[in-house]
């Protein structure tokens, strides 16, 4: 493996990759123990857990389109630095949060910031990377995120174990720490100018990318096949522990399994993305080692449990292959067919497939996978390869209908 599949070329990916680095730890810190902060000493439900962090989903779907639009017309550094900073207070509120309509008021605007940062973190590496570099720029942040996120988890143990409040309020307080760090890091990076153009009054003419419906359908498209995060994170802890044979600490080593894949393989599975005929080439892909995956997960119930063992790491070997090349792909072609310069709001707008996935993901796959045994993981693997014959012919129609950008990327504040 070359240096140059680990370390960063150029300053500015350096500093986004160590940006993505320090918030990834908060992260991993935060989704292994603070839900259990909320049930162990807020006093809430699992239930009402549940229901803020749906609602919370909502608001994050409703925010990323104009949210984008914020970091066309301000600049996306700004924007992204602001929002950081922003859920760097909103993640400490949860430290004083003492009911259910506290939660659902913080939960609601933390999300709706999370998915703001994540757009305008697109669209300034759209605004200070060269287009051919950008999917390499976006899959190292996503590699040193993955390990960022394990380091968190590892971290978050120690409170898990003894059960404190003072270590779940560290928890916490790291991550908002975690945000802090992010924003420190990216105020490093030069300025992006924000669109002069951005200026039109009504909706219609400000978000024009909500018109743009092949590349909204390609981003939501995207977000379906997106659901292998689903299948991994929900679906499989819940088959290998109550429909197989295979011991329960397995689902750690496969999570261990997919974590080391994703650090040491993400650069690499992200060449040729770089073209919106590269990138959708490995959006189809994608699906099919998805489908493949599920093909490999359904007879694991009826097997010993060494034979169980096998099929399910396999599975997840190729389940993790599919995430690679969905990540690569789904950045291609997000960048590649964004029409002029407004890239935070085609951002957005492709990341409503996240959104929905957030939101649906896990409905389809407890309603389909696991309700209906081995012929729920059948239908499932049809739905991935369905999907992915249907990229091709959308891809065209984005094309077809200019939605490939045409003109330089947004400028840089003193950078001509």
């Amino acid at each position: 493996m070359s240096l140059s599949t680990v370390v960063p070329r150029s300053r500015t990916e350096r500093i986004l990759a160590a940006g993505a680095l320090a918030d990834s730890v908060g992260t991993g810190l935060y989704t292994t123990a603070g839900i259990i902060f909320f049930t162990r000493f807020v006093g809430l439900s699992a239930a009402e857990v549940g229901l803020g962090m749906a609602i919370a989903g909502v608001a994050g779907f409703l925010a990323a389109v104009p949210l984008g639009h914020l970091a066309d017309r301000w600049g996306a550094r700004d924007v992204a630095v602001g929002l950081a900073l922003i859920q760097s207070v909103l993640m400490a509120a949860f430290a004083i949060v003492q009911s259910f309509t506290g939660f659902v008021v913080v939960v609601m605007l933390f999300c709706a910031a999370e998915r703001g940062t994540w757009t305008a973190r697109s669209a300034m590496v759209a605004g200070l990377v060269p287009a051919e570099s950008r999917v390499r720029a976006q899959a190292y942040m996503r590699s040193v995120f993955n390990l960022g996120v394990a380091v968190g988890a590892l971290l978050a143990g120690a409170a898990l174990q003894a059960d404190s409040k003072g270590l779940y309020l560290a928890v916490i307080l790291g991550n908002a720490a975690s945000f802090a760090i992010y924003a420190a890091f990216a105020s490093r990076l030069p300025r992006i100018a924000g669109l002069a153009t951005a200026t039109t009054r009504s909706l219609k003419d400000v978000l024009p990318v909500l018109r743009d419906w092949p590349y909204l359908s390609l981003g939501l498209l995207n977000g379906f096949l997106s659901i292998h995060a689903t299948v991994l994170l929900i679906g499989l802890p819940l088959w290998l522990s109550e429909h197989t044979s295979a011991p329960r600490v397995m689902i750690s080593w496969l999570f261990l399994l997919n974590t080391v894949m994703a650090v040491l393989l993400q650069v690499r599975a992200s060449r040729g993305s770089n073209t919106v005929r590269g990138a959708a080439r490995a959006l189809a892909l994608s699906a099919g080692a998805t489908a493949t995956a599920c093909l490999l997960f359904a007879p694991a119930a009826n097997l010993p449990a060494w034979a169980a063992v096998g099929l399910l790491g396999a599975g997840t070997v190729v389940l993790t292959v599919g995430e690679l090349l969905q990540s690569a792909g789904s950045w291609g072609l997000s960048f590649g067919l964004t029409r002029g310069e407004a890239h935070g709001s085609h951002q957005g707008a492709f990341s409503l497939g996240d959104s929905l996935k957030d939101i649906l993901g896990p409905m389809l796959v407890i309603s389909v996978a696991i309700a209906l045994g081995p012929v729920g993981w059948l239908v499932l693997a049809a739905l991935f390869a369905a999907g992915g014959l249907l990229v091709t012919p959308a891809t065209r129609w984005a094309e077809a209908h200019g939605s490939r950008t045409t003109t330089p990327v947004l400028a840089v504040a003193g950078v001509r």
